[in-house]
């Protein structure tokens, strides 16, 4: 009998059947870009990446549109979609099993660490896989006050801080370049969903103008307000000591 997916199986799973959607959703390309910034300030625009958490490996795709000399690798513990990936980008990209990334010039883990019971021993298991130098980049959902039933439902065991983010780094190997808020203008959306929590955990199917205009108004903040005193996520840059 084949066991019942999560739910957050079941998220990752819709993004990957409505990849065209997921791609251009505003969130995700906001994220990306944000990565992609990071990458180019810090490392090389032919850095090798490994995705770890890749999920349903959007980045993957944002990455290659932006960086097309980078190499994308993936690690995904959810076999159906770290067969999807293979099938994407070949399954020399997998890096699920390997032992080490000594390879990788960057890690992204993009919204992977509040998945875990203990944030801090498995991303030093990551980072004691990375060679010195390596870039480490980190997203995870910010701020406690905004934990809501859709956190429970995703397998979310913290929202974060940014000092607390940073400390997080810090204790497991990495030395922290910078630290921000994300999405500011979603603070309020996600208190109202605290309240008014969603049906399902899929992201809205936003019609095309309006994720356009999300996406932009997204991108005009970012640049605008270069530290934002909160907001809906948290990123972190690093080094693996």
């Amino acid at each position: 009998m084949t066991e019942p997916r999560s739910p957050l199986e079941t998220h990752l799973r819709d993004q990957a059947e409505r990849n065209e959607f997921s791609e251009r959703f505003f969130w995700h390309r906001l994220r990306s870009e944000f990565v992609v910034e990071a990458i180019r300030k810090h490392a090389r625009s032919d850095a090798k990446v490994v995705d770890i958490g890749a999920g349903a490996g959007i980045f993957g795709v944002h990455l290659s549109q932006a960086l097309p000399l980078s190499r994308y690798a993936f690690a995904e513990p959810i076999d159906e979609l770290a067969e999807r990936l293979a099938r994407t980008h070949g399954p020399e990209c997998d890096w699920t099993r390997r032992a080490h990334f000594q390879e990788a010039d960057v890690a992204v883990l993009l919204d992977v660490v509040e998945h875990q019971a203990d944030d801090i021993a498995f991303l030093r298991d990551v980072t004691s896989k990375l060679r010195p130098g390596a870039l480490l980049v980190l997203t995870a959902p910010a701020l406690p006050a905004l934990w809501s039933r859709w956190d429970e439902a995703l397998g979310h065991h913290r929202r974060y801080l940014s000092s607390e983010l940073v400390s997080v780094a810090e204790r497991s190997g990495a030395s922290v370049l910078a630290s921000r808020y994300l999405f500011p203008a979603l603070t309020l959306p996600a208190l109202l969903r605290k309240y008014r929590p969603p049906e399902g955990t899929e992201f809205p199917a936003l019609p095309r103008i309006a994720n356009e205009i999300a996406y932009l108004a997204g991108r005009a903040g970012r640049l605008l307000v270069e530290r934002a005193p909160l907001g809906s996520s948290v990123a972190v840059v690093a080094l693996r000591r």
